[in-house]
């Protein structure tokens, strides 16, 4: 059986594009696991962390994957540590981060991981790329959709890498 997830890519330190890019081809090569879809690359200040923190690039990516939640996460932790990122503390900058945000429609709380990951309402640069990728869809808790989530503040916050302003917005 096939599961949809949706995994966000971020990363402050250090050459941010290479590790998202890296990241990206490794994450391809997971077994079980196919890319369907990817966002822009944005980029949003660093929230709730001390100032001058550099900023991060985001990016969202849809993938099918026949692995189950935890099993996607421990590869994902595995991209995480060759790309050479050596903490899972809140609030620091990182080389990379890879955050399952959404797994199919399920509900998974464990020690280890929660899906949807609790912070994905509250967070412009997590909305903003999947809802490039996917317009419609729709939170498992709330049953609205995301984008109901996101406001003209939001998009401020968040921004096209490329250009002057986000997709959806």
């Amino acid at each position: 059986m096939t599961s949809t997830a949706y995994i966000l890519l971020g990363s402050n330190l250090g050459d941010r594009e290479k590790f998202l890019s890296s990241a990206m081809v490794m994450i391809k090569e997971i077994p079980g696991l196919k890319l369907c879809g990817s966002s822009s690359v944005y980029s949003s200040k660093a929230e709730q962390m001390a100032s001058g923190t550099p900023s991060f690039l985001n990016q969202a990516i849809k993938v099918e994957t026949k692995l189950r939640p935890l099993e996607l996460l421990m590869a994902l932790e595995k991209i995480e540590q060759a790309l050479g990122r050596d903490d899972k503390g809140k609030n620091l900058s990182r080389k990379i981060d890879l955050d399952i945000l959404l797994y199919d429609s399920e509900i998974v709380e464990t020690e280890k991981l929660v899906i949807p990951h609790p912070e994905l309402l509250n967070r412009a640069f997590a909305l903003v790329p999947v809802i490039e990728i996917e317009p419609t869809l729709v939170h498992p808790l709330t049953d609205k959709r995301l984008s109901d989530y996101v406001n003209e503040e939001d998009c401020e916050l968040v921004r096209e890498k490329e250009e002057n302003g986000p997709v959806i917005c």
